[in-house]
């Protein structure tokens, strides 16, 4: 079975349209001939294509009259409209009537040498479906729409179906039941198709590309779709216009390759030799085929598209979308469906696939495709995917054994040229990071600052994140958890004061109950104050280390229990307890003396958990920040230019110009940088230290 789905030669075909301007192909005749050689027959076989057009407009300028340039511009009324805010409901004007109207009232303009969608069908030999990527049309533009879908029927007037003179078949007096489907389809002008489009609404993660929306199209088969496609439907986790899935019920092979032409009646089949559908066939199945356009990473921003919030860059959402795409295909195929993705994923294009010198930079590129193999091509299980009740019950039905690496599915690509290898990379997971897909993460003191870059980099990296904070902060908590659902992930809010053991407690079982197993915990939260030493009180003595270093054991040993509680902690993947120190851990400051000391207890906690927890698989390691950009350092600085008489912001500039090597203050995203190293494999062999971030003001 699994070689029905799969090329024999190994190569893409039948060769790809080149972009630059190809030999004439003609509009489809009933003279025209079919070329040999180049397209194998597909009789009876399941024919899907994929084809990144960068555009459409070049396919339909026949019936529409308008420069390419027109289409990257909104029409007047309808652009007026929406830029004032109007919805594309609002929206009256170039309507689908209009657009079917002069569809058809062109529909006499296409002329000779031009490579239409029609003729591109014709040229695959009526395919199933035509999936298209990269499709520039936008969301309320019903007149293109309008004449894709003539122009993929050849302006509606030349269908075998618009001449059929009844229910048997009989076209102009023949019966082309009789004849060969391919030869019946090319005498009558072929078969009808319908198009679906799922296209950007958000103007928002279009910048930076051209100011061009991108979206995709499928082009179906009627005959087919009507008989078994259940399904054309969009994805949540998408939210940019970008996938489709089309489910199919069973279908049966050999596929009857025009059903409308077969017998109709047992009549017209010998007597004896009466057989239903599945007893002619050699097996079946049912399919859920994904087309997708996956932009390319790079470091511009993108925005959550229902707030507009900066959520990442477009790199952290390639990422992500890799992610949901892995989990949404084990839900299909744990549905029973065999699933194929024939769209484009921009993976493939680098020296290794034998394009030198193309996609190699810059290096998010190289990271997207890296990212792409390590979770699509690898023989290696998809670690404790199944135990994800909480994101999927489909994914939570399905066994362990069932989703043993992802050799089932089939990943093309069209790439511009006739004889192309398949575009898979070799994997080298020996050296590269594993991945941390779907494992669970508690992030304490998240609602902001470096809690809240941590998290949102452990979302990133695929972790599930649950974020804490104490109730004054509850609503930065929800905004961080929306911000991590909009990169593909599950995060929840557990509101609690680190400093009280009862509360971490049920912070804990509330990430185990909404998320799973926890994998790692950060005890991230604390507080600051700058004072000297003859002025700290008592009651700011007790509050400072019943918050950084009262709750940072309370974290430790809560997070210890449950961990080892769960029997999941294993030396191939151990767990992670991160807690956070600071530079002045290791180099007190004059005016910090209880801060000071506090996070030299995290050190001390953190090295004698480290101890007691290597015999239960357990990591236990600590970050120390320095002058970082936070709320906390604008308090600090506040007090400290107080102090001093001098200007807020003085001394932070001057700790920054005096005291760090490299010259600049630290942001959060550095130190959430070295904690997903420190969440990640690449730290298994690492206990006990306190990792310093800080551009070189400590020397260890």
């Amino acid at each position: 079975m699994e070689k029905r789905f799969t090329s024999k030669s190994g190569r893409i075909s039948p060769p790809s349209l080149k972009r630059q301007k190809p030999s004439p192909i003609v509009a489809p005749t009933q003279d025209t001939q079919r070329s040999a050689g180049a397209f194998a027959s597909t009789i009876g076989t399941l024919s899907i294509f994929s084809w990144n057009v960068n555009g459409i407009a070049p396919f339909v300028q026949d019936y529409l009259q308008k420069p390419i340039s027109a289409f990257f511009k909104p029409s007047s009324t309808a652009g007026k409209k929406r830029r004032r805010g109007a919805t594309d409901d609002d929206v009256t004007t170039d309507s689908e009537d209009e657009g079917i109207k002069e569809a058809v009232e062109m529909g006499d303009l296409m002329k000779e040498g031009k490579a239409s969608l029609r003729a591109v069908l014709q040229r695959y030999q009526w395919p199933h479906i035509l999936f298209l990527q990269e499709v520039k049309i936008r969301a309320g533009d019903a007149k293109t729409m309008a004449a894709v879908r003539m122009e993929v029927n050849d302006a509606g007037g030349h269908t075998r179906s618009d001449r059929m003179r009844n229910s048997h078949g009989h076209v102009d007096g023949t019966d082309i039941r009789k004849k060969e489907p391919y030869a019946a389809w090319l005498e009558d002008g072929g078969p009808e198709y319908d198009v679906q489009f799922n296209l950007p609404a958000d103007p928002r993660n279009v910048k930076g590309f051209g100011g061009k929306v991108y979206g995709v199209a499928a082009i179906i088969r009627k005959d087919f779709m009507h008989r078994y496609v259940q399904s054309v439907r969009e994805v949540a986790w998408d939210g940019e216009g970008r996938v489709q899935i089309i489910e199919t019920g069973e279908v049966s092979f050999p596929l009857d390759p025009d059903p409308e032409a077969g017998p109709t009646s047992s009549d017209e089949t010998e007597p004896g030799n009466e057989t239903s559908e599945k007893d002619r066939s050699e097996f079946a199945a049912k399919f859920a085929i994904i087309n997708i356009y996956a932009v390319n990473g790079t470091s511009n921003w993108y925005y959550n598209t229902q707030t507009g919030v900066e959520v990442g860059t477009r790199h952290d959402r390639k990422l992500a979308v890799h992610t949901e795409l892995l989990r949404e295909a084990h839900a299909l195929q744990c549905k029973g469906f065999q699933v194929i993705i024939a769209g484009d994923l921009n993976v493939a294009r680098n020296e290794l696939d034998g394009h030198p010198n193309l996609r190699t930079w810059p290096h998010q590129h190289v990271l997207n495709r890296l990212d792409f193999n390590m979770k699509f091509f690898t023989n290696q299980p998809i670690n404790n995917i199944s135990s994800r009740a909480s994101y999927s019950k489909d994914v939570a039905a399905c066994t362990e054994e069932s989703i043993q690496g992802f050799d089932g599915i089939n990943t093309f690509r069209h790439v511009h040229g006739t004889e192309r290898s398949r575009l898979l990379m070799a994997c080298y997971s020996s050296t590269a990071r594993a991945s941390v897909e779907g494992r669970n993460a508690i992030v304490t003191g998240s609602s902001r600052g470096i809690g809240k870059a941590i998290a949102i980099r452990l979302a990133s990296d695929g972790y599930n994140v649950c974020i804490n904070d104490i109730p004054a902060n509850k609503k930065g908590c929800e905004e961080v958890v929306g911000e991590i659902q909009a990169l593909g992930r599950q995060a929840c809010v557990a509101v609690a004061d680190v400093s009280k053991r009862d509360e971490v407690k049920q912070m804990v079982q509330t990430s185990v109950d909404v998320l799973g197993p926890l994998d790692t915990m950060i005890a991230n939260a604390g507080i600051a104050q700058a004072k000297a030493p003859l002025d700290v009180t008592e009651a700011e003595f007790e509050h400072m280390f019943a918050v950084n270093v009262f709750g940072v054991n309370n974290c430790y040993t809560e997070a210890a229990k449950q961990m080892i509680a769960q029997g999941t902690c294993q030396p191939d993947r151990p767990g992670k307890i991160i807690g956070a120190a600071s530079i002045v851990a290791f180099k007190p400051f004059q005016l910090l003396p209880h801060y000071s000391a506090a996070k030299w207890a995290v050190r001390g906690l953190t090295q004698a958990y480290a101890m007691q927890l290597a015999e239960h698989n357990i990591t236990v390691n600590a970050y120390a920040p320095g002058i970082v950009g936070t709320a906390m350092w604008d308090q600090i600085d506040a007090q400290i230019a107080e102090k001093r008489g001098a200007r807020r912001g003085d001394i932070f500039k001057k700790f920054v110009r005096e005291y760090t090597a490299l010259g600049r203050a630290s942001v959060p995203e550095d130190v959430a940088k070295l904690v997903s190293f420190l969440a990640s494999s690449d730290s298994d062999f690492c206990t006990g230290q306190t990792q310093v971030v800080d551009g070189g003001i400590v020397f260890t």
